[in-house]
C-alpha cells in the first residue's frame, strides 16, 4: 500500500470518528418470517454463507420505467435550465460515496454513477451539488424537491415505492454483520441479546429487529455513526448492505464482516413519483454503462477488491 493511500485511510478513519453521534436505542417488534436459504458464490476476500432472500416476494418492486429513447422531458429540461444536478446521498460511505481526505472531492462507486449522470444532461460530469443525507431525511428531500435524485446505497422496497419512484437496480447488495475482530459471533444467530446498530429509517434496522435470536435493535443516524458507536464499545455490532460494510472494514482493520446474508438488497437511484421522464432518462443511462462495460469497470474499481466479481443486475421494467 502506497504511502498517500495509507494517509487516505487514516484521514478516512479520521473523519468517521469525528462524525456527530446521534443514536437511540428500541426494540421494536416484529414478526419472525422464516424463509428458505440458497446457495451464493463465495467472493473473493468476504467468507459469505448461504443466503436468505426475499427477491421472488419482492420482484415487482424492482420494476422500473423503461428509457423510451424520446427526447427528455420537462423534469431533465428544468435541471438543465438549473445548470446543475442535485445528488442526495452520503459523504461517509468510503468505497460508494465519500469524501477523499487527501483532495477534498467526492469519490467512490455511486459518485461515479452521478459523475456519469450530469454527463449526459450537461456534457459535464462535474456540474453536480453533492447534498450530504441521513438515511431517515432521503425519502423527505426526494419529495420536497430538496434534491433531483438520491444515490446512497438505497434499498428498493415495496413501502419505498410508495413515496418514491426507482431507477432500475444498479447493484445488488446484501445485509449483513460487521463485529470487532476478536468477537467470535459468525453472525446475527450469535447476537442474541446484543446490540446491533443500524440506521434510523432504513431497511436493516427491520431485520435485525425481526431476528430470531432476538438481539436489541440500535439505531443511529447512519451506518458511519454506528462505527463510532462499535469502536467505542457502546454496540456489539453493525449491520447494513455489503457495499457498505466494505468500506467501514476498510477504514477501521479492526473489524470483521461475519456471517449468512440476512436479505438480499436490490439498490437503485431515487427520485420523485411525478419525475417519470427523470427516471426514464437515468435507466437509459445505465443501459449505457451495462452495455459499453462502463459499469464494470466502476465495480472493479471501487467494490470488487472487497466484494469479490460480480455481473450488473439485469433491468426490470414494468412497461
Amino acid at each position: 500500500m502506497t504511502t498517500a493511500r495509507r494517509t487516505a485511510l487514516a484521514g478516512i478513519a479520521a473523519a468517521v470518528l469525528a462524525v456527530a453521534c446521534g443514536c437511540g436505542s428500541g426494540e421494536p417488534t416484529l414478526p419472525h418470517q422464516a424463509v428458505p436459504s440458497v446457495p451464493t458464490v463465495t467472493p473473493t476476500g468476504v467468507t459469505t454463507q448461504p443466503v436468505i432472500t426475499t427477491t421472488q416476494a419482492n420482484e415487482r418492486c424492482r420494476a422500473s420505467y423503461r428509457p423510451s429513447g424520446a427526447p427528455a422531458g420537462e423534469t431533465v429540461a428544468r435541471i438543465r435550465e438549473r445548470g446543475i444536478l442535485r445528488v442526495g446521498g452520503q459523504q461517509t460511505y468510503y468505497l460508494l460515496s465519500y469524501r477523499d481526505p487527501v483532495t477534498g472531492e467526492m469519490s467512490g462507486f455511486e459518485v461515479d454513477l452521478a459523475r456519469h449522470l450530469a454527463q449526459a444532461i450537461f456534457g459535464d460530469p462535474t456540474r453536480i451539488q453533492f447534498v450530504a443525507l441521513t438515511v431517515a431525511e432521503r425519502e423527505p428531500a426526494i419529495k420536497e424537491g430538496k434534491v433531483d435524485i438520491v444515490l446512497a446505497a438505497m434499498i428498493m422496497t415495496c413501502a419505498r415505492w410508495n413515496n418514491v419512484a426507482f431507477s432500475a437496480e444498479y447493484l445488488e447488495d446484501r445485509q449483513r454483520v460487521l463485529v470487532n475482530s476478536r468477537s467470535t459471533a459468525a453472525g446475527l444467530d450469535d447476537l442474541g441479546d446484543k446490540r446491533v446498530c443500524a440506521s434510523a429509517g432504513g431497511a436493516d434496522i427491520e431485520e435485525v429487529a425481526k431476528a430470531a435470536s432476538h438481539p436489541k435493535p440500535v439505531t443511529a443516524a447512519n451506518a458511519a455513526d454506528c462505527l463510532i458507536l462499535l469502536q467505542q464499545g457502546l454496540v456489539d455490532a453493525v449491520s447494513t448492505s455489503e457495499g457498505i460494510l466494505a468500506g467501514l472494514a476498510a477504514q477501521d482493520h479492526t473489524t470483521k464482516i461475519v456471517g449468512p446474508a440476512l436479505i438480499y438488497s436490490p439498490v437503485g437511484a431515487a427520485m420523485r413519483h411525478d419525475a417519470t421522464d427523470l427516471v426514464r432518462f437515468v435507466n437509459g443511462v445505465l443501459e449505457q454503462l451495462r452495455s459499453s462495460g462502463e459499469w464494470d469497470r466502476m465495480y472493479r474499481k471501487w467494490l470488487e477488491p472487497s466484494l469479490g466479481p460480480a455481473q450488473a443486475p439485469s433491468p426490470m421494467y414494468q412497461d
